[in-house]
This record gives C-alpha cells, sequence and structure tokens, in this order.
C-alpha cells in the first residue's frame, strides 16, 4: 500500500512540473533575450509630403517588415529600445514642399526632447509663411568632435529672421551623434549649427605567444576609415639612428669582431673553455646533459626490486605461520 502511494506521488509531481513548463511563454529562441521594440510615427504636415528616398533610406536600415505608410501620407517605424532618433527622424530634404511659400521649421514637433527612443511617440512636421525680405540663412554642420573633420554634408537654407528653427541630427555611419535636438534663433548674416559626433570603436582582444613562452595581450581598437590603435602595456623600446642596426635583446653596445672571427653566440664569454668534443660526437644540447633513457631504467629497477622484497617478506610471514 504504501509502494502504492510513493509510485502516486511521483507521478503527480511529474504531472505538475509538466503544466508549470507548459505555463511559461517563448519569449525568444535559441536563448537569446527578447528585446522592447517601439513604434514611431512621423507625418509630413501640412504643407509637404515625405519623399521617396525618405522611406527607401529606413528600409534599408530597418528592414521592409518594419517600415509601414500610413492613409495620412504618415511613416510608422518599429525600432529596438535605445536607437537613436537621428536614425529615423526625417531631415529638411527629406519633405517636398506642396506651397513654396512656406519652409520647415521642425521636422519632428513632439520629440524635442528625445534622443534614443524608449517609448511610443509621434512627430509632425510645422511650416512657416516665408517673409520675402526678412530672411535669414542657416548651415548645419556635422563634425568629427575630436578632429572636426566633416562626417556628413552639410545642410544650408533660409528661414524667417528673429523665428525659432529646430534641426535633428542625422544618422552617420559608424558615428554616434552627441546630443539630440538644437532649437536656434535665426538672426541677420548666416547662422552656424553644429552637430558632433563621435566614432564607434571597435575593440578586439587580441593575445600573442612569442617565442620562449612570452604572451603578450593587448586591444587592437578600430576606429572608422580603417585606422587602427594599439592599447597596452607601454614597453619603450630604443631609438634607433638611421641606418643603425638595433642590438639584440639582452645586449648593450655589443662587441668587436675581427675580421674572419665568428661572434659568440649570446650568454657565451671569451673566457669560457666549453666543452672538448671527439671527433664523430654530437654536442649536447641545453638540457641533454641526463639520460632520459637512464632515469626511466634505474626506476623500474628500483621497483622491481621492492617488488621482490615485498614478496620475501609475504613469503616469510607465511612460512612462520606454517611452522607454528
Amino acid at each position: 500500500m504504501k509502494g502504492t502511494i510513493k509510485r502516486l506521488c511521483a507521478v503527480a509531481a511529474a504531472l505538475c512540473m509538466a503544466m508549470s513548463l507548459m505555463a511559461v511563454p517563448a519569449f525568444a529562441a535559441d536563448g537569446e533575450e527578447e528585446k522592447n521594440n517601439y513604434i514611431v510615427v512621423f507625418y509630413p504636415g501640412e504643407h509637404g509630403t515625405f519623399a521617396e528616398s525618405y522611406t527607401t533610406r529606413l528600409t534599408e536600415t530597418l528592414g521592409a517588415e518594419n517600415v509601414k505608410t500610413t492613409e495620412a501620407g504618415g511613416v510608422a517605424v518599429m525600432v529596438e529600445s535605445g536607437t537613436e532618433l537621428g536614425t529615423v527622424v526625417p531631415q529638411m530634404s527629406d519633405i517636398q514642399l506642396s506651397d513654396d511659400r512656406y519652409y520647415v521649421n521642425n521636422v519632428a514637433s513632439g520629440l524635442e526632447g528625445v534622443t534614443s527612443i524608449t517609448a511610443d511617440g509621434s512627430g509632425v512636421a510645422q511650416y512657416s509663411l516665408l517673409q520675402q525680405g526678412q530672411e535669414g540663412s542657416y548651415v548645419v554642420r556635422y563634425l568629427d568632435q575630436e578632429t572636426g573633420e566633416e562626417v556628413a554634408p552639410a545642410l544650408r537654407g533660409v528661414a524667417n529672421l528673429n523665428s525659432q528653427l529646430t534641426l535633428y541630427p542625422v544618422a552617420v555611419t559608424e558615428y554616434n551623434a552627441v546630443g539630440g535636438a538644437q532649437t536656434v534663433t535665426i538672426t541677420a548674416g548666416e547662422n552656424e549649427i553644429i552637430f558632433y559626433y563621435t566614432p564607434v570603436i571597435h575593440t578586439n582582444n587580441v593575445t600573442e605567444y612569442l617565442p620562449g613562452g612570452t604572451v603578450i595581450e593587448y586591444d587592437d581598437v578600430a576606429v572608422p576609415g580603417g585606422g587602427a590603435v594599439v592599447v597596452g602595456p607601454d614597453e619603450g623600446g630604443e631609438e634607433i639612428d638611421e641606418g643603425e642596426t638595433p642590438l639584440t635583446p639582452g645586449t648593450d653596445e655589443g662587441e668587436d669582431i675581427d675580421e674572419g672571427e665568428t661572434p659568440l653566440a649570446p650568454g657565451t664569454d671569451e673566457g669560457d673553455e666549453g666543452e672538448d668534443i671527439d671527433e664523430n660526437e654530437t654536442p649536447q644540447s641545453a638540457g641533454e646533459g641526463m639520460n632520459v633513457g637512464a632515469v626511466v631504467g634505474g626506476v623500474a629497477g628500483v621497483a622491481v626490486i621492492a617488488g621482490l622484497i615485498a614478496w620475501l617478506v609475504t613469503r616469510k610471514k607465511k612460512s612462520g605461520g606454517t611452522q607454528e
């Protein structure tokens, strides 16, 4: 009876385990963590439409399955959490004006404070009526923060004097924008707006094994443009004049070698007599002074002798027991 109860309890426990596994949803295949996706919709506003090149660029970047158009002419994108807004936000040049009396003063009103996407949202293009004779010009530059070099073509346009203009950083391959949108007030003369970028750093840890058992580890850091920077321990080194042969490790000023004389190998002195080698005898290399075969034979001989001694002692004890 007790055995039957135990078997029934085991079956019940197995069924409970199976049911609990069935209740867990399949979040992601192959052990990958599921990432949060968000939807952002951009609308071209009242006086323009999105250029086909804008949706084409989004499709190439995100994939066709993540880019949809709306009935109102908007473009909806689905992106992973943390995606930079500049990757998907339209630019001034992405909007085709239906009335050239207007200009765009904000391509995505409602998203000014967003740098990276962490929630659903939407942005609508805003326009201003251009006032003839009251325009101010502007130029937007996209520069490497460290070098000051241009990482994307500059954007030029006009806007009403004393009006506000909101601009967003563009997406640049292998670079990250520093900061988000900028809102400026247009003044007389040319107004300059600068967005700075930092390069995406790709780090590859490298381990090298050198002769003699030396191991060197360093980070091979690749930057845009094909350059590379090796980051690791600074071993110093020596300065070599042009035309001079560097010394081998462990030597100082070297030695003077007479014509026809063979230089000594590293680690030997002139006073060392070395060893006498008979004709047809091969000199021993470092570590060959001990005959390995002799050592193994000696160990085996000791083992045999020890075994014989143990056998004799055992036999003697048995013989002594018989005599009693």
